[in-house]
């Protein structure tokens, strides 16, 4: 494709208005009973409910808007040189790129960060706030954002509810936003990830390891967006809806896996992208993607037996999975006859804890705290509150 040329994707759909009429239905190439909104096989099922145990979890990385605030590992250097105490306002910095493409997530990258404080205290940083001055402040003047313009020295959107449950664990994770493989890498602790990826603020593996097995990816492909070989996981319609069910095995597992693989990355000098790439290759046997398989493999089994349905047969292998284009289809995964009733059951349980919280009165709390922040807001005059226009809610503070 030439420099400048629009990537079109084009969808033909047809609607037929008058008398029913006996019709076959074909779904890529194969004659099926039903055809349902989510175009898969199969009559049409009700959409996932957020789940109340699954807030505050997972949080949009920082939309820092200027990209004065960032700075190459030698400007770093020079202003840690000039004053240590810069250290307390200069992070490594991390987007989705990164995350999927680089072996090994040493810092390359810095960005400024002056949270949420005045500008006078932001000015005791001498080179780091003359720094945001010049070239961020520029910029943030003719944005249309009341507060981005008044308060141009702190991020657009700051993630303050994402910084206190950061600080709550004793490490956290990242995803990032656009991928063809959904992983998840812990980060240094340090970290400022941005909004390209989102972070997971749990310091427990056995999550992980439930998030990173197949039962959590057919979910996710669901209910997230796919164009082409690229997935976007979508928090709202995937984690928040998610059943997640834990046992002590998988924290081992995912420990296991993320160490592994981490170490893995930084000897063979790849990305996560490139790893799985061969990770699905069924022509590569090396004994090291052999063994993250079993890994893969052990989580999926150990995941299914915590939700306790050990009677499906996940038959992991290699196969071509439809809804990705046709010549990179082949994917080492579960059955799809699995893959669809895990869905099912998946779905059932989703609806069985929802109305479970409803019933223990979890969503009438949720409502009041909310009634009584959006109160405490129009009380104290504040405006275009961080969140508040780009429609991002609790979650994505």
């Amino acid at each position: 494709m030439a420099p400048g040329e629009a990537n079109t994707n084009i969808s033909i759909i047809s609607f037929y208005k008058g008398q029913s009429i006996e019709v076959k239905s074909y779904l890529r190439d194969k004659e099926v009973s039903e055809i349902s909104s989510f175009l898969t096989d199969g009559v049409i099922d009700p959409e996932p409910l957020k789940l109340f145990t699954n807030q505050n979890f997972i949080y949009t990385g920082y939309y820092f808007l200027g990209d004065g605030f960032l700075l190459p590992k030698n400007e770093f250097d020079e202003m840690i040189i000039d004053d240590k105490k810069n250290n307390d306002v200069i992070f490594p910095c991390f987007n989705g790129d990164d995350l999927n493409n680089l072996p090994s997530l040493i810092p390359h990258r810095y960005i400024i960060n002056f949270f949420d404080w005045s500008e006078e205290k932001a000015k005791i940083y001498i080179k780091p706030y003359e720094r945001i001055k010049i070239l961020v402040k520029p910029i943030r003047d003719k944005t249309s954002r009341q507060a981005n313009r008044e308060k141009w020295w702190i991020y657009a959107e700051n993630r303050p509810g994402m910084r206190k449950s950061i600080d709550k664990v004793d490490r956290f994770f990242a995803t990032a936003q656009t991928t063809k493989y959904l992983n998840f890498r812990e980060v240094p602790y340090s970290s400022a990830i941005t909004q390209t990826a989102y972070v997971v603020t749990t310091d427990d593996y056995s999550i992980i390891a439930v998030l990173q097995s197949t039962i959590h990816f057919v979910w996710a492909e669901k209910y997230g967006n796919t164009l082409g070989s690229t997935f976007r996981y979508t928090p709202s319609k995937v984690f928040e809806t998610f059943p997640i069910k834990t046992n002590e095995n998988l924290y081992l597992l995912g420990k296991t896996l993320l160490e592994t693989r981490d170490v893995l990355l930084d000897e063979f000098k790849v990305g996560l992208t490139s790893f799985y790439n061969k990770f699905h290759d069924s022509k590569i046997i090396d004994t090291y993607i052999v063994d993250i398989r079993e890994i893969h493999k052990n989580i999926d089994i150990k995941t299914l037996e915590a939700y306790g349905w050990l009677d499906i047969a996940l038959r992991h292998d290699f196969y071509e999975v439809e809804y990705l284009p046709e010549n990179d289809r082949v994917r080492y995964t579960i059955h799809p006859e699995a893959r669809k009733e895990i869905l099912k059951r998946l779905l059932e349980l989703n609806h069985k804890i929802h109305e479970e919280e409803v019933a223990a009165g979890l969503w009438d709390k949720k409502k009041a705290v909310k009634k009584e922040k959006t109160v405490a807001k129009k009380g104290n005059n504040l405006v275009n509150e961080p969140g508040e226009k780009y429609g991002q809610g609790e979650l994505f503070e």
